[in-house]
């Protein structure tokens, strides 16, 4: 070894020489905490594409997520990374300053420069970190070649799998290696394309979780002071946010009373025939046009729904509508009488064509306003007197997974790619709103044979019947009429 080698070994370098160094390899994990190390792990081991993350707030998925882009464009000259956020306002507040805070010790030969004009982190090598607002820029995730592809908070950007399958999968056409990172704390409501991603990647192996609870550095006084403020241990927001639990925000829920245990086909008893037999929809084009069938279960004094029915788009024809609503009706019930269909009130022309031309007589529902229509529905399922057969699972999944599009302005429902404007939580609505609760249906005499009791011939009269009788017996009433 020469001795300008051996000069060279023996040298103590300083710290601000150790990063810089690190900084032109390409290597900055020494920056991360325990549970970002496991995370770089956990990629190291991916063998396919995908790889899904759900962390806890406050653990640092972010600066991690931004240090990974990093590395991958030091490590690779002229390498194309895209990072998307669910907003293009988040770019601003949090993504551009955290990558800002990872570059703070970035010696200036390999430091990289960001262009607003493009809204990217160009670097001395080539490489290119485009950041990217998808609500504002969905296909700002297409390209030619890339070579890495993350996608921060996941659990809030919309038609996520529309991204992933139209947009993202198609640029890897070119880059067999390119590695997709889906990472988020889990949705508002179970009911995303998130969801199915985390479980499809918890099947395949490529699967990360971390709870407030995986990350050493967070003390346990902090620990509960963020669980206080969060609402309590048993609050969905902690156990969303902290806890990485994939449940119903309850202060978004539309039904929160609902629970898995009202999903139950009750039995008919005896008195089935004589109960009374409803259709409800909630008309739409581009949403579903959904029918629900039901009963009114009189002795138990619950409303039973035993069929579900749906059609949308193309398909959403008058004749084809008909068609549904009587095979439905025949599966369910015969040739038995439907004591009242209805639906909402905002197309009475199509209403009218089902009447008149198929003959299908359904009446418009009368509204009040939707916070209270929606509180009957939820005082009946917390009472126990709403029973929806398992074979609905559209009904069933807007009732576990509903919620309004706002917390604060609870006015309108959100949308759903799978249950649309939870349009079959909609009928259930206008059908607990029309429901007769009042009247018995079973007759007086049922059960009793005229071989062993003495039936009054009034019981079995209608109630103009008994009047007129009634008339008949007073002295001023002859066969002619009122004298």
């Amino acid at each position: 070894m020469s001795e300008e080698a051996q000069a060279q070994a023996k040298r103590v370098y300083t710290r601000e020489e150790k990063v810089a160094e690190a900084w032109r390899r390409g290597i900055i994990d020494w920056k991360f905490k325990p549970i970002q190390e496991r995370l770089s792990s956990a990629l190291g081991g991916v063998e396919g594409k995908l790889f899904v993350a759900v962390i806890a707030r406050q653990t640092g998925k972010t600066f991690w997520a931004a240090s990974t882009a990093i590395e991958c464009a030091l490590r690779r000259p002229g390498a194309r990374i895209k990072y998307g956020a669910a907003f293009q306002s988040e770019l601003l507040e949090y993504i551009i300053p955290t990558f800002n805070k990872v570059i703070e010790d970035c010696p200036r030969d390999v430091l990289p420069t960001y262009k607003t004009q493009g809204t990217k982190f160009v670097f001395k090598n080539g490489s290119e970190i485009k950041l990217v607002g998808l609500d504002r820029h969905p296909d700002g995730l297409r390209g030619n070649v890339i070579d890495l592809i993350i996608l921060d908070e996941c659990g809030f950007i919309e038609n996520l799998d529309y991204l992933y399958k139209s947009v993202i999968v198609p640029t890897t056409r070119h880059r067999p290696n390119c590695k997709i990172i889906l990472i988020s704390t889990p949705p508002e409501s179970p009911d995303h394309d998130f969801t199915e991603y985390a479980l499809r990647a918890q099947a395949e192996g490529n699967y990360f979780l971390a709870t407030i609870y995986d990350d050493e550095t967070c003390k346990e006084a902090t620990i509960q002071d963020l669980m206080r403020e969060c609402g309590g241990e048993d609050s969905t927001n902690w156990r969303r946010e902290f806890l990485c639990e994939f449940v119903v925000d309850s202060d978004l829920a539309i039904v929160p009373e609902w629970t898995d245990e009202h999903a139950a086909a009750l039995p008919r008893d005896e008195f089935f025939t004589f109960y009374h037999r409803y259709v409800s929809m909630d008309l739409g084009v581009v949403d579903f046009t959904a029918s629900l069938y039901g009963y009114y279960d009189f002795l138990k004094a619950t409303l039973v729904i035993e069929g579900e029915s749906q059609i949308r788009g193309p398909d959403m024809t008058t004749d084809k509508l008909a068609l549904m609503i009587k095979e439905k009706e025949f599966s369910l019930w015969g040739t038995d009488k439907v004591r009242l269909r209805i639906a909402d009130n905002n197309n009475l022309l199509l209403l009218n064509d089902l009447s008149a031309m198929h003959g299908i007589p359904i009446l418009p529902t009368n509204k009040d306003e939707l916070p209270a229509m929606i509180n009957e529905v939820r005082l009946m399922v917390k009472q126990g007197r709403i029973k929806v057969s398992p074979s609905c699972k559209m009904l069933l999944g807007c009732l576990k997974y509903g919620i309004y599009n706002s917390s604060k302005i609870k006015r309108e429902f959100a949308r759903s790619k799978v249950y649309g404007h939870y349009d079959h939580l909609a009928a259930l609505v206008y059908l607990v709103r029309n429901v007769d609760q009042n009247t018995n249906p079973i007759p007086n005499n049922h059960g009793i044979s005229s071989r062993t009791h003495w039936i009054n011939p009034a019981t079995n009269m209608t109630q103009q019947q008994r009047a007129w009788s009634t008339l008949q017996s007073k002295k001023f009433v002859t066969n002619k009429g009122i004298n």
